[in-house]
């Protein structure tokens, strides 16, 4: 192989990884995105349960409230 050829085969290697990288970057990026993203989920449909069951709560013991006077 001559110098010009492995020159540019070298470019063409380089030029790939370098397009690996970047969507291996992008992909990380994303991935973590959606980590993130379903945590936040998990933890508002939590706080979501939480606050339903406590005015609910608060409902009953109105009720009970009302009807006791």
């Amino acid at each position: 192989m001559n110098e010009k050829n492995r020159i540019w085969m070298r470019h063409g290697m380089r030029g790939i990884l370098r397009r690996e990288a970047a969507y291996s970057r992008h992909t990380k990026d994303n991935n973590q995105g959606q980590e993130n993203r379903s945590a936040l989920n998990v933890d508002l449909r939590f706080h979501y349960g939480k606050l339903q069951r406590e005015l609910n709560f608060r409902a009953a013991a109105c009720r009970q409230l009302k009807y006791s006077i």
